[in-house]
């Protein structure tokens, strides 16, 4: 469910969901679930800032493409 929650909603869904299930573990005092919730969020964090990184890179390589292209016309 997770999974497809993810990959349907995006990030900002995912870590919103995880982040209500993590404070209600932790106000039901089930401290070892809230630490995997927020072990899990972090993952995802990390996730988009790798995917983010990547779309920057391959962005910057079209620009540099598009610019030689134009050079050696």
């Amino acid at each position: 469910d997770e999974a497809v929650e993810f990959i349907k909603g995006g990030t900002e869904t995912a870590v919103k969901r995880m982040t209500e299930e993590m404070l209600a573990a932790s106000d039901a005092l089930e401290f070892e679930k809230a630490a995997k919730l927020r072990d899990r969020i972090e993952a995802v964090k990390k996730i988009q800032e790798n995917e983010n990184e990547l779309n920057f890179k391959i962005l910057n390589t079209k620009i540099i493409e598009d610019k030689c292209a134009i050079i050696v016309e």
